[in-house]
């Protein structure tokens, strides 16, 4: 296993970030593209291995020969929304298919997007652990438009049906139980929809879609804000701050551009300029105590808790109710890394996360984990600023989202050696 050490000489930062295009758009855009019989160009794809293997995925399925003797087998490794979104496309793709994942993703729950799609009349079997991948599909028309789904484990359940509803011969009523989680990729979804002509209805618990024709457009993929929320911590933790983030929109469809507002309480101030966003520092006392509901930007948690650990503040996390079913139950990896800073941090019924300010500020030799998360290399990463040196171990988890990452970071200044 490789090991990347990180150091921060200083606590400058300043310079312009190229950042990644946005994964959440690009995934929608390219299940779009594949159901439209329109020309639909889309420009600034994102260069992310998750979106890799959903292009590589969809070439399959056009290449496929549609044969009911044989089954095509697509393999989708670490990606929850490839398969969240191939589930849905598949079951109204004529043929066989047999999606199936990681070790990791056979441990991530299908069932309520499966069950979902089964009201709908979809033919889908497990082929392992009932509710979880791999599932044998058999792509046909679906007769029924009515379903309900849950919609407390995740948005992408929610996304994959409402991106196939505008294709469903009968279109589609979703009705939502349980309390959304997530709402802001919904929110993505739906003005995504509007933007290539599909009409939708939403009520607090009914999304309604009638069947119509995605319309001949361009469209150009915003930078991603989720990748943004790096830089954001960084500029939060260093002292002189002067950074451009290329690409970012004050209207943008992504609900983590919350981060503006929310690193203002930390003295990050943000001005949108031509084509981006700059940070720049105020002198704002930093706050003895933060709290804040992620339960519609959970991506962005585990930024916002490695920052309050870097500013030795007492925290409390809330709405974290899926983070737990993710690349690696991401609570818990916060608490073991943050363990090794001597951070005293609860978890509280896998929802809240608990941190209190601490004493211990001389910590060495730290060494921190990836658990085969992207997020937590890149949360993590910023600390060398507090602690002068810090050790990641299995940098390259960043490719699944933001493959020049390490990259941007020595840019502005970070000094990395490979051990």
């Amino acid at each position: 296993m490789r090991t990347l050490k990180i150091i921060k000489p200083d606590k400058n930062l300043k310079g312009t970030i190229n950042l990644p295009a946005s994964k959440s758009e690009t995934n929608r855009l390219m299940i779009i593209k594949h159901l439209s019989n329109e020309k639909i160009s889309v420009e600034n794809l994102s260069g992310a291995d998750d979106i890799k293997i959903l292009s590589q995925a969809l070439s399959k399925i056009n290449n496929s020969k549609n044969n009911d003797d044989t089954i095509c087998k697509i393999n989708v490794s670490d990606s929850g929304t490839a398969m969240r979104f191939l589930c849905a496309l598949l079951s109204v793709t004529p043929g066989k298919w047999l999606l199936t994942g990681s070790e990791r993703m056979k441990q991530r729950p299908l069932k309520p997007l499966v069950d979902a799609l089964k009201i709908l009349n979809a033919d889908i079997n497990y082929t392992e652990k009932t509710g979880f991948p791999p599932i044998l599909i058999k792509g046909k028309k679906l007769k029924n438009n009515k379903t309900e789904i849950l919609s407390n484990v995740s948005s992408q359940y929610i996304s994959a049906l409402l991106l196939i509803a505008p294709a469903l011969d009968n279109g589609l009523i979703l009705k939502l139980k349980g309390k959304i989680i997530s709402e802001s990729y919904i929110s993505m979804t739906l003005k995504i929809l509007d933007t290539f002509g599909i009409k939708t209805q939403k009520t607090q618990d009914e999304i309604i879609i009638k069947k119509q024709n995605y319309k001949a457009k361009t469209y150009k993929i915003e930078s991603d804000w989720t990748a943004a929320s790096y830089w954001f911590e960084t500029a939060c933790l260093a002292d002189d701050v002067n950074l451009f983030l290329k690409g970012l929109k004050k209207k943008s469809f992504q609900g983590d551009s919350i981060l503006v507002e929310i690193y203002k309480n930390f003295g990050v101030k943000s001005v949108f300029e031509n084509n981006g966003l700059r940070l720049l520092k105020t002198n704002i006392k930093k706050p003895d105590f933060f709290n804040f509901n992620f339960i519609s930007n959970p991506d962005i948690a585990q930024t916002i808790a490695a920052t309050c650990i870097g500013m030795n503040i007492n925290a409390e996390l809330t709405g974290l109710n899926n983070l737990y079913i993710k690349e690696t139950n991401r609570l818990l990896a916060l608490k073991n890394e943050f363990d090794k800073l001597k951070s005293e941090t609860e978890i509280i019924n896998n929802k809240k996360f608990i941190i209190k300010k601490s004493e211990n500020t001389e910590i060495k030799n730290i060494i921190f984990d990836t658990y085969n998360d992207h997020r937590m290399a890149m949360c993590l990463a910023p600390l060398a600023i507090c602690f002068n040196e810090i050790n990641i171990n299995n940098p390259d988890v960043v490719k699944k989202s933001y493959p020049k990452f390490w990259d941007d970071l020595e840019k502005i200044g970070f000094k990395l050696t490979i051990k």
